[in-house]
This record gives C-alpha cells, sequence and structure tokens, in this order.
C-alpha cells in the first residue's frame, strides 16, 4: 500500500534544516519549516508559517520549541508554489506583519519576525531551499536582501501529480 503524501512522525531534535512540518500549539495546528542559524553553530529554530501561530505570535515568526511533542514532517518534499499574476508581486515588502516571500539573490525567502514574541516585529530571511537563517551575528541581526521582489500570494504543495495544498497565503478563514 502506498500513502500519499510521505508523512513521518518525529520530534523536533530529529528534524532536518529545510524540514516542513506540522506541530500543535495552544491556538492549534501550524505548518513549519525548520531552519539552522550558521551563526550560532548552526542550531535549529522553528520558523512557524501559519495558518494559526502560538500565543503572542501574530505572524510567520522564528522560534525554538516550546516542549517535545510529536511533528508530522513532510521532509523536504513539497513545493513552494509562487504567483503568477503581477497583482501579488511588489517592489516594495508589505506592512510589518504580513506574511510573503522575497525572491532576491538567486533564492527565495520566507519573511519572518525574529524579534521575540510580543516585541515588535524585526524582518528576518529563511530560505527554504537551504533550510537557513540568512543572519549576520548572533544576536538577531539579519542581512537585508539585495533588490529583492516580494510575493504577498503564494502556496506550499505536496509533490503527488495533483499537488495538494499544505498551506496558502493569505491564509483561509
Amino acid at each position: 500500500m502506498k500513502i500519499v503524501p510521505d508523512l513521518k512522525v518525529t520530534r523536533y531534535a530529529q528534524l532536518k534544516a529545510g524540514e516542513l512540518f506540522l506541530y500543535s500549539h495552544e491556538n492549534g495546528l501550524s505548518v513549519a519549516i525548520a531552519a539552522a542559524n550558521p551563526v550560532e553553530h548552526g542550531d535549529l529554530y522553528i520558523v512557524t508559517l501559519g495558518p494559526k501561530f502560538p500565543a503572542a505570535m501574530t505572524c510567520p515568526t522564528i522560534h525554538f520549541p516550546n516542549g517535545s511533542s510529536s511533528l508530522l514532517s513532510y521532509g523536504g518534499d513539497y513545493v513552494l508554489r509562487l504567483p503568477a499574476c503581477s497583482q501579488a508581486w511588489s517592489s516594495e515588502p508589505p506592512a510589518a506583519g504580513l506574511p510573503c516571500i522575497a525572491v532576491a539573490q538567486e533564492d527565495t525567502y520566507i519573511r519572518a519576525n525574529a524579534a521575540p514574541p510580543g516585541r515588535g516585529f524585526h524582518p528576518c530571511y529563511v530560505s527554504p531551499k537551504q533550510g537557513r537563517i540568512l543572519g549576520s551575528s548572533n544576536v538577531m541581526q539579519y542581512f537585508p536582501l539585495r533588490d529583492p521582489i516580494f510575493a504577498h500570494e503564494w502556496e506550499i504543495l505536496t509533490t503527488e501529480e495533483k499537488p495538494r495544498t499544505i498551506l496558502s497565503c493569505p491564509f483561509d478563514a
């Protein structure tokens, strides 16, 4: 018997950088990516993408996990689909806290909040392809991207013959 998509139950400590996974928190379930911070010896962080967010978080945010509950991992087997229509793109980033994807420097980045929960918005960028945070120091100071273009509509899909949506932005009500 074949089960699709190919999911596995795992723990946070077993994740690899770039893995997409589903996890539970006090406000529901969220899709997230594990991302390494190269300036902090490759420590793995959770980048919560949505559609629900843990307490005190309102947008895609970088944080350490709380607890050691089981996760449902898609691994690296997913597709980030960018928009085709011009109305979904902008040369300016959307307002702080609104999810977006930045395309720059031959890579694609998820914009996330690096500020601790409840402490405002400090943008940083995460490469899902490389599974790493684009960073410059161990105090969460992040390099700005050169000449990025921002997508404010995007989807993460399964890689099946008929792809299914894992997460879409803007988030469904």
